[in-house]
């Protein structure tokens, strides 16, 4: 067996067509020429990568990104309980 053969199998990658806009693509050739990403599809991939990962652990950066708006998280939905004035414990005005 040929080690081109063998490189093939050993490499989980399948062939697609996209379409993206024009300034995408200028900016990804530009960060490959710039040698922050091997070629076309290491930048695409690895971008994928982040954005599934972006989607499990931070889906609010994606909303605000996409959407413009913050949604409105749990903690925002609780009623606020209001604060207690401050304790005055000043030498000059005691309680």
């Amino acid at each position: 067996m040929s080690t081109r053969r063998q490189g093939q199998t050993r490499v989980n990658s399948v062939p697609v067509t996209a379409t993206i806009n024009r300034e995408l693509l200028e900016s990804l050739d530009a960060l490959v020429d710039q040698r922050r990403f091997s070629s076309r599809s290491d930048a695409i991939n690895r971008s994928i990568d982040l954005f599934l990962w972006l989607l499990e652990h931070k889906p609010e950066l994606i909303h605000e990104r996409i959407h413009g708006i913050k949604p409105v998280s749990r903690a925002a939905q609780l009623p606020q309980q209001p604060n207690p004035p401050p304790h005055d414990t000043s030498q000059y005005y005691p309680h």
